[in-house]
């Protein structure tokens, strides 16, 4: 019997092995903890035309101004000029999950498009608050996962 179960196990991993054939394992970070909210997750390739966040957060001082995780999906690219090539990662286009004002963690996820100039991505991780007619202030603290593709 025991020869069966792990025969079954090696057979599990192998099928979840072949079905992410082609994309880059889902890159873990976090947790980013401030006195605004917290919030871990995965930072993927979906399918080849994605780069994706998926994000637990919440908030650590529930009932007030609510939260939410925002991503700036940044890609690595190379640009030449008379002065020759530099290569840097792009400013990045922002993301952000829904709000909550609750100290249970919430569940979401955020994606961008994959930049065809570039084959590696990263995903800048924070939380932050929503505040009226001001900026928005954000953790100190952040998460800088990143894949190649």
């Amino acid at each position: 019997m025991r020869g069966k179960k792990v025969l079954a196990s090696v057979a599990l991993a192998t099928a979840g092995v072949l079905g992410t054939a082609g994309q880059a394992a889902a890159v873990q970070w976090g947790p980013i903890t401030s006195t605004l909210g917290s919030s871990n997750g995965t930072y993927f390739n979906e399918g080849s035309i994605y780069a994706r966040t998926n994000i637990n957060y919440k908030d650590n001082r529930p009932g007030g101004a609510p939260v939410y995780h925002q991503t700036w999906y940044q890609y690595y690219v190379t640009t030449c000029g008379a002065n020759g090539c530099v290569s840097k990662y792009t400013l990045g286009v922002t993301r952000q999950t829904s709000r909550t004002s609750s100290g249970s963690w919430a569940y979401g996820w955020t994606h961008y498009n994959l930049d065809s100039s570039s084959d590696k991505a990263r995903g800048l991780q924070e939380i932050c608050q929503d505040e009226a007619y001001t900026r928005d202030p954000c953790s100190d603290a952040k998460a800088y996962p990143s894949f190649t593709y």
